[in-house]
């Protein structure tokens, strides 16, 4: 909805501010989510959400590894 308004309005001016009051979320959550979408997309360099993930999964792993080699000794 904020790619199509900035579309039709030609400006970014204002844009996530009244779809976030359309939708009746907070601002900054519709920010946030129009920032990620990009990064996800690859209009902007950052973390994607699939990278976000598996490094969560991967520190879960790391956290379960000690236990884990206690178990069998």
């Amino acid at each position: 909805m904020v790619r199509t308004l900035r579309a039709e309005s030609g400006t970014e001016y204002g844009t996530v501010q009244r779809v976030a009051l359309q939708l009746g979320y907070g601002v900054e959550s519709v920010r946030m989510w129009v920032k990620q979408a990009d990064v996800d997309e690859g209009h902007v360099a950052g973390v994607t959400t699939g990278e976000a993930r598996r490094v969560r999964e991967l520190e879960q792993e790391n956290r379960e590894l000690p236990r884990a080699s206690d178990w069998q000794l």
